[in-house]
């Protein structure tokens, strides 16, 4: 059977192919786009125009195959039976168009671009699921993805890392906390021995010259003194770290007293009783010079307000005879080693002295031993214990 002719001239194979491609990748753009393909509706598909098998000796449709075809038509697919062979003039494969089905695209040949990643779609194309027996798609379904495991952002795995011994350490940041903790221990340290140690310490001495007050009125009651006759009585000598009196000063405070022992010896007498007596100097009440050495700070700090001291403050020594009572006079600063403030004539060598002078020494500034503060008092009068305590010790006011 001849075929009819119009005279054009038949598409090639690559023309075709690229219509093709053209037509598929419509065809998926559309699919996405829906997200799910329209039901297909029940009008069956078109069944496939086979080509009129040419008969023998036709050379115008064994020459131009093409031509027996549509130009719109794709590429024919080549049906090979698997029956005995076809007789002679019969061709031995029949050449049938696909069948159009716009839902299950034609696999489409990979390009170059494919091939290399240049023209990768943003996302892979679903699969189109095919209709069930009824004509119509399944329903869309979500499968659940398993959640990803926590990972660390320093290891980029989900495991801990478990430090190191030693990891961090820094012989720097060592040294530092060792000198921030030594200030800390000496900040305590001084806090303790000027303020809190210093404040008991004064409690004891203050305590330790009321208990000396209170047994030395009981041994008078006990065995009561010969009347007084109006001269001073003359005071034993005492030994190195002795006590024999106390020293009571009103301007430092109503309950302020210090024992006062033999010597000035640091371990034996001033961080143990308080006051000291320098002994190649003159006792209480007689002419000359009776000295005193006492601390400024720590152990109590007995002369601490040494330099409060205000001309005419009375300043006195008890003991078991009774009160010996001087008047603040005049203070100055001298190095250590101005020693002739000892003298039996303060700051005089060769003097005989007429006068009976008490001197206070310590250590000037607070905290340092640079130089000496000395405070001076002359002798007013003693009050034998029979008499009870004088006016002298007496609060004072201002």
């Amino acid at each position: 059977m001849s075929s009819d002719s119009d005279g054009s001239i038949p598409p090639t194979r690559a023309a075709r192919r690229a219509a093709e491609r053209a037509a598929e990748q419509s065809a998926e753009r559309d699919a996405l786009a829906a997200r799910q393909p329209a039901v297909p509706s029940a009008t069956p598909p078109e069944e496939p125009e086979i080509s009129e098998i040419p008969e023998e000796g036709d050379s115008s449709t064994t020459d131009s195959p093409a031509q027996t075809r549509r130009s719109s038509d794709p590429e024919p697919a080549v049906l090979r039976g698997t029956g005995p062979e076809a007789p002679p003039g019969v061709p031995a494969a029949a050449e049938v168009a696909p069948a159009e089905n716009p839902a299950v695209p034609e696999e489409s040949a990979p390009t170059i671009e494919t091939l290399f990643g240049l023209n990768e779609p943003a996302t892979a194309p679903q699969p189109i699921p095919a209709p069930d027996e009824s004509g119509r798609l399944p329903e869309p379904h979500t499968v659940a993805m398993a959640a990803a495991p926590a990972t660390s952002a320093s290891t980029g795995t989900g495991k801990r890392r478990r430090k190191r011994p030693f990891e961090g350490f820094s012989v720097i940041g060592a040294f530092g906390e060792i000198l921030l903790t030594a200030g800390v221990l000496m900040l305590l340290y001084l806090v303790w021995q000027l303020w809190y140690n210093d404040m008991v310490e004064r409690g004891q001495q203050d305590g330790a010259a009321a208990s000396l007050s209170q047994q030395w009125d009981k041994d008078a009651k006990n065995n009561p003194a010969p009347a007084f006759d109006g001269a001073a009585p003359v005071i034993p000598t005492p030994v190195d770290g002795e006590t024999f009196a106390s020293l009571r000063i009103p301007r430092f405070g109503e309950s302020y007293g210090a024992p006062l022992a033999g010597g000035v010896s640091k371990a034996k007498t001033l961080d143990k009783a308080g006051i000291g007596h320098y002994s190649d100097t003159q006792l209480p009440g007689q002419p000359g010079n009776f000295a005193l050495a006492g601390h400024r700070n720590t152990h109590g700090a007995p002369l601490n307000q040494v330099a409060n001291l205000r001309v005419g403050d009375a300043i006195v020594i008890e003991t078991p005879e009774g009160w010996f009572t001087y008047r603040y006079r005049n203070s100055e600063y001298v190095p250590p080693t101005a020693v002739d403030v000892l003298n039996a004539v303060p700051r005089e060598d060769s003097v005989a002295a007429t006068q009976s002078v008490i001197t206070l020494t310590s250590c000037n500034p607070i905290m340092s031993t640079a130089e000496r503060i000395i405070a001076y008092g002359l002798f007013e009068s003693f009050t034998p214990r029979a008499d009870g305590a004088p006016k002298s010790l007496n609060p004072v006011e201002g």
